[in-house]
């Protein structure tokens, strides 16, 4: 997992993503303040990952599944997660502030590790 996936999957789970509430420049309607659960909607983040959030977060596997429907369920659902937590990080930072774009890859080393290709496939023992 990158540091920049980390670092939003932590604040998502704190609470500190997406922040402040302000106005949202995702769907622009009136009223409508950059909330956790707004965000959900909004983004239809739950639609897309086929369950509730804080639950997938939750069964993030801890050994690389060995079955080709299972990488193919993480993958695909892993990518749909990071989207979506960069366009909220996005839509979140002042105006006068971009993101970097260099921040989102889909290149993950969590998807390389599902897919069996990381480097590391052992725990790395320090002697």
């Amino acid at each position: 997992m990158s540091v920049h996936e980390r670092s939003r999957l932590i604040r998502w789970r704190m609470g500190w993503l997406p922040g402040k509430p302000q106005a949202c420049r995702n769907c622009n309607q009136i009223n409508t303040l950059t909330t956790q659960q707004h965000a959900i909607i909004c983004f239809q983040i739950n639609e897309n990952i086929d369950m509730n959030i804080h639950s997938f977060l939750n069964m993030i596997p801890k050994h690389p599944p060995r079955s080709a429907a299972q990488k193919f369920y993480w993958t695909t659902r892993w990518t749909v997660l990071q989207q979506f937590l960069f366009n909220l990080e996005a839509i979140c930072l002042p105006p006068d502030e971009p993101i970097n774009p260099a921040s989102y890859t889909d290149q993950s080393p969590f998807v390389a590790w599902i897919n069996g290709s990381s480097r590391l496939t052992t725990p790395l023992v320090l002697t």
